[in-house]
C-alpha cells in the first residue's frame, strides 16, 4: 500500500493531468498555457494529497475491512506531512512559481497541529462521558468549515467558472479516470497479492480517495495568486462524492457476484 500511495499514485496523476490537461486540452486549443498550468497545478495538489478521512466512509458502504481503513488513514496522516511539500515540488514544475517552505509550513499548519490537537484531545477526553457526544460536534464542525471555505473560494473566484465552465467537465473527465485507475490498481494487485475482498477494497479507496481538505489548504496558501490552482481543488470535493459512489455501486455489484460464485461452486 505505502509503494502504491507514494511511489506510484502521485506520478500516475501527474501523467494523467499532464497527458488530458496539456496534451488534449491544451493541444486542441481548449485552454491556453497560463490556464493549463494552473489547472495542472491544482490536479495535482489532489494527487499527492491522500485520503485520511473518506476511506472510512466509501470502505464502509463498499462492506470493505473498516479497521484495515482506519490502519492506512492513521499511516497516511503522518507520511503525508513529509511526502506532500517533496512531491508538489517534483511534479508541478509548471510556469507555476513553487516555494516549496511555503507548501511545508501549509502543510505543519493544516495536518500536522489537527493531528496532534485530535491526539491529544483523544488523550484527555477519551474517559469522559461526553467524549463521543465531543466527536460527533467536531465532526460536523470539519464538514461546515469544508462547506463554507468552498462557498468562499466561489464566491471570490466563480467568474473564473463563469468564464471557463468548461473547466467543470475538464477536471470531471481527469478525476473519474484517475479513481477508477487507482482504485482498480489498489484493488487488483491486492487481489493478486491474495487479499480478501474486504481487505483489497479497504486497499483501493485508500489508495484512490483524495484529501481536498490539504489540498484546498495547500492552494490557499501557496498558490493564492493563481485562482485557477485554488478553482480546481475546491471543485475535487463537490466531483467526488458522485464518481466515488459509482466505484462503491460496482464494488457492491462485484462483491454479490463473488457471494454468488461462490455459494454456486458450494452447491455443486
Amino acid at each position: 500500500m505505502l509503494i502504491l500511495n507514494y511511489v506510484v499514485v502521485p506520478f500516475l496523476v501527474a501523467g494523467l493531468g499532464y497527458f488530458f490537461i496539456i496534451f488534449i486540452f491544451y493541444g486542441a486549443g481548449i485552454l491556453n498555457a497560463q490556464l493549463s498550468s494552473q489547472i495542472l497545478v491544482g490536479v495535482i495538489l489532489l494527487g499527492v494529497a491522500l485520503c485520511i478521512a473518506m476511506v472510512i466512509v466509501w470502505t464502509d458502504l463498499s462492506k470493505g475491512n473498516l479497521a484495515l481503513g482506519v490502519s492506512f488513514v492513521a499511516w497516511n496522516s503522518f507520511i503525508q506531512v513529509l511526502s506532500t511539500p517533496v512531491l508538489v515540488y517534483l511534479l508541478a514544475r509548471t510556469t507555476v512559481t513553487i516555494y516549496p517552505l511555503l507548501i511545508l509550513e501549509s502543510v505543519l499548519f493544516y495536518l500536522l497541529i489537527p493531528l496532534i490537537t485530535g491526539i491529544l484531545t483523544r488523550k484527555f477526553f477519551q474517559n469522559k462521558s461526553y467524549f463521543n457526544g465531543l466527536l460527533k460536534m467536531l465532526g460536523n464542525v470539519q464538514t461546515i468549515a469544508l462547506l463554507f471555505t468552498i462557498i468562499v473560494i466561489f464566491w471570490g473566484e466563480g467568474s473564473g467558472i463563469l468564464e471557463y465552465p468548461s473547466l467543470i467537465w475538464m477536471i470531471g473527465i481527469v478525476m473519474f479516470i484517475f479513481y477508477l485507475i487507482l482504485f482498480h490498481i489498489g484493488y487488483f494487485v491486492s487481489r493478486k497479492l491474495n487479499f480478501n475482498y474486504a481487505d483489497s477494497t479497504a486497499i483501493g479507496y485508500s489508495v484512490s480517495a483524495r484529501d481536498f481538505e490539504i489540498s484546498i489548504a495547500i492552494a490557499i496558501s501557496a498558490f493564492s495568486i493563481y485562482p485557477f490552482v485554488v478553482i480546481t481543488t475546491a471543485i475535487g470535493p463537490l466531483l467526488e462524492i458522485p464518481l466515488m459512489l459509482i466505484i462503491v455501486w460496482i464494488q457492491l455489484n462485484r462483491k454479490r457476484h463473488f457471494e454468488t460464485s461462490v455459494s454456486d461452486k458450494n452447491g455443486q
